[in-house]
């Protein structure tokens, strides 16, 4: 490494307090030092083999949260949906305004969701934004619990999909627009080896789709973080009116 880029690792320590704390609000209960700790050294690997992260104060966040998420997985917690840690995520304060970072991912949370069928994008809203628990969804539906689980668990995938789309759309380099379109696939394990190998060496090497691949695999949990400025920004009130617009087509006049 030179020694230019290891005055640039440096500098990001100044950012550190301020990680650790956003991961110990969003993922209560995991060592937020930790998370942090190894998402500094996922960051240092990418600018040593010659990556940039020219941001790095919110990408070491969001990767920060990323470990942190992993780790409550490593720690035997698996219950993904119903698991109580996900209602514990704290949320965006009310009324705060967002950095151009999140305002691109509501964006493009937005695009996904518009994608999907509405049954799914209610399920998901239902879950992730309303905060309803399965069982009250499962007896508005009128089924039981477990198929409400397998439909979300469809539904979430599907999103996964969606924002990948969403992500690749986002950028012109033909490389990172190839990467970010495979990314719901490499995750599914539906890659030959050589793309998956190809893929994977130029997330080593290129920040902004690391980034884009956390927010892939994690999408959900962005749902539910980002979910009150969908609400602000008139999603759910056009799949009200849309839902109630076809409630009135199907009716007639007396």
């Amino acid at each position: 490494m030179t020694a230019a880029r290891a005055l640039e690792i440096d500098d990001w320590v100044l950012h550190r307090p301020n990680v650790v704390r956003s991961v110990a609000a969003r993922v209560p209960g995991i060592d937020a030092e930790e998370a942090t700790s190894r998402a500094l050294e996922k960051m240092v690997r990418i600018v040593s083999t010659g990556g940039t992260i020219d941001d790095p104060a919110p990408y070491w966040r969001r990767a920060a949260v990323n470990e942190a998420i992993s780790m409550t997985r490593e720690a035997g917690r698996s219950r993904p949906v119903e698991d109580d840690t996900l209602a514990a995520l704290t949320p965006p304060v009310a009324g705060a305004e967002l950095d151009a970072e999140r305002q691109a991912d509501v964006s493009m949370l937005r695009a996904a969701l518009s994608e999907l069928a509405d049954d799914d994008r209610k399920i998901l809203l239902d879950r992730h934004v309303r905060d309803m628990a399965v069982a009250d969804i499962a007896g508005h539906l009128g089924v039981r619990p477990h198929a409400v689980t397998m439909r979300l668990r469809r539904a979430e995938e599907r999103l996964a999909g969606a924002f990948a789309a969403a992500h690749a759309q986002d950028v012109n380099e033909p490389e990172c627009r190839t990467t970010r379109a495979a990314m719901h696939d490499y995750l599914k394990g539906r890659l030959l080896p050589r793309r998956q190998r190809r893929l994977e060496v130029h997330m080593d090497g290129c920040g902004e789709c690391t980034r884009a691949f956390i927010d892939v695999r994690e999408v959900s949990w962005m749902l539910r973080d980002l979910g009150q400025h969908l609400i602000a920004g008139g999603l759910l009130t056009s799949a009200a009116g849309t839902a109630a617009g076809a409630a009135g087509a199907g009716t007639t006049k007396p």
